[in-house]
């Protein structure tokens, strides 16, 4: 994970003291990875290959993988009557059970049906 964040924070500018300081990690390991392509870089084990490829998309979009949620409140300010309006615009259908194959990230639809 640290690894595509490096190739990332590299991208973006930052010296590779600046790298290892954010990742917690020493210089001489950011300078070992930077060295590699983001392509080559080993899939973690804890990690599905469907994740790591996806992250990695995100690396050549410009967007930082992995990177950690952050809760941002009051990121709207008048939110009055915006339910109503997504409801208006958005056709509403029933919900069903959608079931991943972890090994390959393909979603199927069930044909269990669901009370939500």
């Amino acid at each position: 994970r640290d690894i595509l964040r490096s190739h990332f924070f590299r991208d973006t500018g930052c010296s590779k003291e600046e790298v290892a300081a954010k990742l917690q990690r020493a210089a001489g390991w950011v300078t070992r990875w930077w060295q590699i392509v983001p392509e080559s870089v080993p899939c973690p084990r804890d990690i599905p290959v469907y994740v790591a490829e996806y992250e990695r998309q995100m690396l050549k979009a410009g967007i930082e993988p992995f990177r950690a949620p952050e809760l941002m409140r009051g990121y709207v300010k008048d939110a009055g009557g915006l339910y109503e309006e997504c409801v208006q615009a958005m056709p509403w259908r029933q919900a069903v059970f959608r079931k991943r194959n972890y090994e390959t990230g393909e979603v199927v639809v069930t044909n269990i049906a669901s009370n939500r």
